[in-house]
């Protein structure tokens, strides 16, 4: 980028950066909607479609990265994201990822309840744990979750939910589940840590054991072998 860049560009230093354009062609957003699009929280999808997460954890992941977005839209015609991220002039090198496929002898046993309504996270999740020997039992939404874990509550041994999701949280199913078996072992997931699981300083509550968004399988499965493996079961504080 230039002296010469355009007006929208100004704020961003003046040395080589590398250009991520998305666009696609949908309805597009108004100018009202695009001014909170970043904002987290903020969805124009109907109540239980959307978390308003998206945007906000791209938005932070770029400018954690020393980069920029940026968006152009018109209703009717689509919209354009632009993220520009400057290039690093140390050499970086990149070490390979340990194999996700524990030995025999680590296989694990135990039957785990996935409740997540997005398909591609949940098959992310099951596709890891069922490589490491877990019996893996499936939820599209809290409310599905509830039903499975009273159906099957003497064989699951944890259960792993997102924080936001649609007919019922993963706070309230956690809490539904604590009632009956208050030593329940549970795993938050969420592309951001919110207000069900944290207190007013945005710090974890005592007891919560959460894996952040994205994830690979190897951070599954250390999170769920560290959850079974803990001597000391500690319940989430009640909200």
């Amino acid at each position: 980028l230039d002296k010469k860049r355009p007006q929208q560009y100004s704020k961003i230093k003046t040395n080589p950066h590398i250009q991520l354009s998305i666009t696609d062609t949908g309805t597009g957003m108004s100018a009202e909607t695009q001014k909170h699009v970043f904002e987290p929280f903020f969805t124009t999808k109907e109540e239980g479609k959307g978390t308003g997460l998206g945007l906000a954890t791209v938005y932070g992941s770029v400018k954690q990265s020393r980069g920029s977005i940026w968006l152009y839209s018109k209703e009717g015609e689509g919209t354009v994201f632009k993220i520009h991220f400057p290039i690093a002039k140390e050499h970086l090198e990149i070490l390979p990822e340990s194999p996700t496929e524990p030995t025999d002898d680590h296989k694990g046993t135990q039957t785990i309840l996935i409740a997540e309504d997005d398909h591609t996270v949940r098959q992310v999740l099951r596709d890891a744990l069922h490589l490491s020997g877990y019996k893996i039992l499936e939820a599209a939404n809290g409310r599905d979750g509830w039903e499975l874990f009273q159906q099957h509550q003497d064989d699951i041994q944890l259960v792993i939910t997102d924080v936001l999701m649609p007919q019922m949280n993963g706070r309230k199913l956690a809490l539904l589940i604590n009632k009956i078996r208050p030593t329940a072992r549970i795993i938050y997931i969420s592309g951001h840590p919110t207000d069900a699981i944290t207190d007013r300083g945005g710090v974890l509550l005592e007891g919560v054991d959460f894996l952040e968004k994205p994830f690979t399988n190897n951070d599954v499965i250390r999170k769920v072998r560290e959850v079974l493996g803990s001597s000391e079961i500690l319940e989430p504080t009640a909200a």
